[in-house]
């Protein structure tokens, strides 16, 4: 599977309460791939206290919005006022 060969797992928005989900994490936990989660509130992976991973107690829209703002390359530019990130395609 991709998560399997993955050099690590982001996990956004999701508590892992629905089974499939929580199990990619927990293999990925069990191969000692690094797993962080970006949500509010409590994960089952938190509840069953999976370790080592990285929980980012943060809404995702605004933390992704600063990732995508320091990670944009040059043509991508910003598009209105709520900070989403455009390509251009010149």
């Amino acid at each position: 599977s991709l998560v399997a060969g993955a050099a690590g797992l982001l996990v956004v928005g999701s508590s892992l309460w629905t089974p499939l989900p929580f199990r990619l994490v927990e293999g990925a936990v069990r191969r000692g791939t690094p797993v962080a989660i970006l949500n509010v509130g409590p994960t089952r992976a938190c509840t069953r206290q999976l370790a080592p991973l990285l929980k980012i107690e943060e809404q995702c829209g605004p933390v992704l919005s600063r990732v995508a703002a320091a990670l944009a390359p040059d043509h991508m530019q910003r598009s209105g006022g709520g900070g989403v990130l455009t390509q251009s395609l010149r």
